[in-house]
């Protein structure tokens, strides 16, 4: 489950703004006198800058900057199409004293709108900066927080969860056997790791990353988001949903958000209820409504229906269902390379005219 500001935000903002703007506040400007403090800084800005550059030497400044064990998950933390330090606005407004000669970096980052006066605030969180061999590194928060978690690893993926909450072991497992039955179904080989964060929301599981604010928050028990390139954030333990995204995006990151819902609905349901939920609730809709299934945008847009479907998500699901039967997973995967709606219709032989048809008659054959 997502949040829709902030898919709508990526949408409006992602394809033209690509602007590396850091500054500080006049707290952390007062603290320059402080050699350490101004040290911080300097690294931090070199590696906000660093995402102007051509990806080679941006690369190459940020491998030299960052020390953590842990990838910067915060990197991509909108979407498989958004980073982070590249399309918004970077407001530090602390530089904190947490221990000897440790930081930690508070910042805000905003967007701006073109369409409209201020900004939007996406994502307040926290970075930290250590002394090594002599010089400062950034560390995720996440590698601080990491030891006082509670961790269990199934297959390829580790879970992370505070110690006020507890699980069933046997649920982990079964997700773990469920990432390694997609796989070998779909013929995928990377055993690269996912990393499974449990709050007791979403809000607690951003929490973990250091993240204190982001639009894509919910209090939903069902919600999950999933981070690029392999972190799930969630309040179940066994959100296939989000698995699914964590395996597809990273493979598959130009691929239609209708191809990379519509398989994780399709595998793990959504706004907790499974597949079969949804279609059948949208059956029940559309004996009063009329959808025009051929107009994506109005699909896209539409709003959530009763009983939590969304229209896209579960559009999507049915084109899987219907490559699964007719032509395999192969065909499966080749939607994933189509270049929006059109051709991805275009692909299984559907022309523009017929598609209103051509879903009907797959809503009409679930009982």
């Amino acid at each position: 489950m997502r949040s829709k500001i902030s898919l709508a935000v990526f949408t409006l903002l992602c394809p033209a703004v690509h602007a590396q703007v850091l500054t500080f506040s006049p707290e952390v400007t007062l603290l320059s006198n402080d050699k350490a403090v101004a040290a911080v800084a300097d690294v931090w800005s070199r590696y906000i800058d660093s995402f102007g550059m051509e990806q080679e030497p941006g690369d190459s400044i940020r491998a030299g900057l960052w020390g953590g064990a842990e990838p910067d998950i915060l990197l991509h933390a909108m979407s498989h199409q958004t980073v982070l330090y590249r399309v918004s606005e970077q407001f530090t407004f602390s530089i904190r004293t947490i221990s000897d000669r440790a930081y930690e970096i508070n910042t805000i980052a905003q967007f701006k709108i073109p369409v409209a006066e201020g900004n939007i605030v996406f994502q307040i969180y926290k970075v930290l900066a250590a002394e090594t061999d002599g010089q400062f590194r950034l560390f995720n928060y996440f590698d601080a927080v990491k030891p006082g978690l509670n961790h269990y690893r199934s297959n390829c993926v580790d879970f992370y969860y505070p110690k006020s909450l507890e699980f069933d072991t046997n649920e982990f497992d079964r997700d773990g056997k469920f990432v390694e039955t997609f796989k070998r179904r779909y013929g995928i080989e990377d055993h690269s790791d996912i990393t499974y964060l449990i709050g007791h929301n979403v809000d607690e599981a951003w929490s973990l990353l250091g993240v204190s604010y982001s639009v894509a928050r919910s209090e939903k028990p069902y919600a999950g988001y999933t981070l690029f390139p392999r972190v799930v954030l969630t309040a179940r333990p066994d959100h296939c949903h989000e698995l699914v995204h964590a395996v597809m995006i990273p493979l598959y990151p130009r691929a239609t958000s209708l191809m990379h819902e519509g398989i994780a609905t399709y595998y793990g349901g959504t706004s907790g209820r499974d597949y079969g939920y949804h279609v059948k609730n949208l059956k029940q809709y559309m004996a009063g409504h009329d959808i025009a299934f051929s107009d994506y945008s109005a699909i896209s847009n539409h709003p959530e229906l009763p009983g939590g479907t969304n229209l896209q998500y579960l559009l999507g699901a049915l084109i899987v269902e219907y490559a699964l039967e007719n032509y395999g997973t192969e065909k499966v995967l080749r939607l994933f390379d189509c270049n929006g709606y059109e051709q991805i219709f275009e692909e299984l032989g559907v022309k523009q005219k017929e598609i209103d048809g051509w879903v009907h008659a797959l809503i009409s054959r679930h009982k």
